[in-house]
């Protein structure tokens, strides 16, 4: 692994097609949002998003030296597994750091189902931005550095040290990026104190959500198999008699943590989730299939009588009921996601960035009460390295548009996003080194 700039050539072709990403100056509008609106051009949405790592990481570069931080690039030997991260060096180096962590990396769109194209970062004549990215999280990754412009402009000098960190997959749960990144002694020299993360937007003037902990996503597919026949006879242990006993028994557990939510001061925060998320099988309309499958996903919240061994013995003896006394093999578990990450960071005044957090909320007049983030991030892994994190979205009056259609931010509510940011980062880069070293 090694520190590098990212390869000349990769910077000459964005350098080259950057005016396809530059908007005209006759618009009068914020060079924050502009900069926001060549951003989110990028391509940088699976399944490949190759093309827009190779724009977004020259572009990233420039941008940082622009605003006088140092910029790295670390290569983690296999390809697209990578970490880019931009320093603001504090006058006290040896305090722990703030890290700013997003992520570059989108979800698929369909430009045929949006009202703009998703790449077109199109703004309407209500400030509104739409783009993939534009809600989760190019947005904040555009608000953080140019907060930093403003507290740059200023004449601030941070106390502690700002890292930014922009990671390549966090949509696809961090393999590429957070998780080796994490390992690395690049990141342990980082030295972080602090990680303030993704959040969840809501539409709210004076209210953000702070995260405080995630649910671990579990997916996983069940295959049932089992005798096949034409459609008019009636064989016994069919693979869907067997897969209906496992989507009977999961959806029993799903209704259970469902009626919980009959009692008014249980919220669906306290709870795990479990959907059927798909099914499969067979060939035709007058055949019994060999074999079909289902498709679910768990947001696991953790209790004291409730552990992942628990979770994962659930669906073991589900699936060996589904079996009816067949062999092992006709019912099989797969699983595709198991995030063992359970961490949580205290949201109460024992913990002091806690106070910073709520200070700076008090400064701004909002209301920021802590939440649980029931999609992941990749701030799990952070936390697992008992670091705390909290998820912070300050965009106010913002729907939740991720991986939605016509996903979008609005211009004016993206620049008061900045201010908090701001606010923030001030606050918790100046905590002296005898409230926390």
């Amino acid at each position: 692994m090694a520190v590098t700039k990212y390869p000349l050539i990769i910077f000459t072709i964005a350098y080259l097609t950057r005016t396809a990403f530059t908007f005209p100056s006759s618009l009068q509008e914020d060079p924050a949002v502009t900069k926001l609106r060549t951003y989110l051009r990028f391509r940088s949405a699976h399944p490949d998003p190759d093309s827009g790592y190779e724009q977004a990481i020259p572009w990233l570069e420039q941008y940082a030296e622009e605003l006088g931080l140092e910029f790295n690039f670390l290569d983690l030997d296999e390809p697209n597994r990578f970490a880019v991260w931009m320093t603001w060096r504090g006058s006290d180096p040896s305090l722990k750091s703030v890290l700013l962590n997003s992520h570059m990396d989108v979800v698929a769109a369909e430009p045929d189902k949006w009202e703009y194209h998703p790449f077109e970062a199109y703004k309407d004549a209500e400030g509104n931005i739409f783009g993939r990215g534009a809600s989760d999280m190019k947005s904040a990754t555009i608000a953080e550095l140019e907060a930093i412009r403003k507290l740059k402009t200023s004449g601030f000098q941070p106390l502690r040290t700002i890292h930014l960190t922009v990671m390549p997959d966090e949509e696809l749960g961090g393999v590429r990026g957070m998780i080796p990144f994490v390992k690395t002694d690049e990141f342990k020299n980082l030295n972080v104190g602090i990680n303030i993360d993704e959040g969840f937007p809501i539409d709210s003037e004076n209210m953000v959500h702070i995260t405080y902990a995630e649910k671990s996503i579990w997916q996983f597919n069940i295959t049932a198999r089992g005798a096949a026949g034409h459609a008019s006879t009636l064989p016994e242990y069919t693979a869907g008699q067997r897969l209906q006993v496992v989507i009977d028994k999961l959806l029993a557990y799903r209704e259970s943590e469902l009626q919980k939510l009959q009692n008014p001061d249980v919220t669906v925060d306290q709870l795990t989730s479990l959907n059927l998320v798909r099914l499969g099988g067979g060939i035709g309309d007058n055949t019994i299939p060999n074999e079909v499958w289902a498709s679910f996903d768990m947001r696991i919240w953790l209790l004291p009588n409730w552990n992942f061994t628990d979770v994962e013995n659930m669906i073991l003896n589900i699936t060996e009921e589904a079996r009816l006394g067949s062999t092992p093999n006709e019912v099989t578990l797969n699983f595709i996601l198991k995030s063992m990450e359970a961490g949580r960071t205290t949201p109460d005044d024992s913990n002091v960035w806690w106070t910073v957090v709520q200070d700076s909320c008090r400064e701004m007049n909002i209301t920021c009460p802590p939440n649980v983030l029931s999609a992941a991030t990749d701030g799990r892994y952070v936390r697992s390295m008992d670091i705390p994190v909290f998820g912070i979205c300050p965009f106010p009056n913002t729907p939740n548009t991720a991986h939605q259609d016509n996903e979008f931010i609005n211009e004016a509510n993206f620049l008061k996003g900045i201010e908090r940011y701001a606010t923030l980062i001030q606050k918790l880069a100046v905590l002296p080194g005898n409230l926390y070293p």
